[in-house]
């Protein structure tokens, strides 16, 4: 028996804390400084969070098309400009206030 059980989820949670947080700074008009670290973790943290539900497959061919997917999507959140981030997330902030 295993000692540890590894819970992937967290990864997702502390993503979605780290982006409502995003979204609470952009609405309160923070330090350009401090809203850019903020999307610059949003994007490291979905990087985990795909890389740990990544995991959850075995790297057998019939999970294959899943990792394919999982590897695009880990790349893709690799190549976004942090402008481009931040321009979607000040669209959200803007429409959900």
């Amino acid at each position: 028996m295993t000692n540890y059980i590894p819970r992937y989820a967290k990864k997702n949670d502390r993503f979605h804390a780290l982006e409502a947080s995003l979204v609470r700074l952009l609405r309160a008009g923070a330090a350009d400084d401090d809203i850019e670290r903020a999307a610059d973790e949003v994007r490291e943290q979905k990087i985990r969070a795909l890389r740990a539900r990544k995991a959850k497959f075995p790297p057998k061919e019939s999970s294959a098309a899943e990792l394919a997917a999982l590897d695009e999507g880990i790349a893709a959140w690799q190549q976004v400009e942090l402008s481009a981030l931040l321009e979607i997330y000040r669209r959200h902030a803007a429409h959900d206030a």
